[in-house]
């Protein structure tokens, strides 16, 4: 505030003209919770996973903390084109031309899912190289090579994912976005990997992380589909607008 002061920007601030506005902290409460429950929810899910992993050795705990360097590696360029639908979403939806929205997600699809194919062929025709990027460690290969083969597809699933997250997102139907989250993650992921692990090892629990995005790509095409998203979907922005 001081900086824009000093500045003489556009933007002039008071702070003996701030009010509170109860309707506008409502609708921030209502659209934030649930995505701030969501990011709960997959902690805590992370925690039942880590637990399972844990009872596999050290080595099966280092080749998880690797696995999640790598995902975060193939999530960083679909996470900016989540973001890149989710605003020019929440643009066309403000404007009323809800028409643009499927060319919106389409494009979206075609993009991430080209960039989501390639890394995945990258970590799965070239996993030795991969892994050595981030540890140097022979001890964990095969680990980390169960990971890759098992879990490296849902760089694809969660590119679908992201695309139709931005468009809901931008809706502002983030409380359906928490349950999709909820029933993949307690309702499938946890039960699949206490199910699979004592059968099949490690498998069992990369498998199931990658059938429960399976799952949630389901629900989110699904409801995207539906075109249930598209009501009251500009409702944000005209509460805003009647304020101004």
């Amino acid at each position: 505030m001081i900086y824009l002061k000093i500045k003489n920007t556009v933007i002039k601030t008071n702070p003996l003209n701030f009010t509170f506005d109860f309707d506008i902290t409502k609708l921030i409460i209502k659209i934030g919770l649930p995505f701030t429950i969501m990011q709960l929810i997959s902690s805590i899910s992370w925690i039942f996973l880590n637990k399972i992993i844990n009872s596999y050795g050290e080595l099966a705990s280092a080749s998880f903390a690797v696995a999640i360097r790598i995902d975060a590696l193939s999530f960083v360029p679909l996470s900016a084109f989540l973001s890149g639908i989710g605003t020019m979403a929440a643009q066309n939806i403000g404007a009323g031309k809800i028409d643009r929205i499927k060319e919106i997600f389409n494009s979206g699809i075609k993009i991430s899912m080209t960039i989501a194919v390639i890394m995945t062929l990258l970590c799965m025709l070239f996993p030795q190289f991969i892994i050595t990027i981030f540890v140097k460690d022979e001890n964990i290969m095969e680990y980390m090579k169960s990971y890759i083969y098992a879990g490296a597809p849902s760089t694809i699933i969660v590119a679908v994912i992201f695309s139709a997250n931005g468009i809901i997102n931008a809706s502002g139907k983030t409380f359906i976005i928490m349950m999709f989250t909820v029933l993949s993650h307690f309702i499938v992921r946890i039960p699949l990997a206490y199910i699979l692990s004592p059968k099949i090892g490690l498998w069992g629990i990369w498998i199931s992380m990658t059938i429960s995005n399976l799952f949630n790509m389901i629900f989110h095409l699904a409801y995207y589909y539906s075109n249930k998203w598209q009501k009251n979907a500009n409702i944000t922005l005209n509460s805003f607008a009647k304020k101004g």
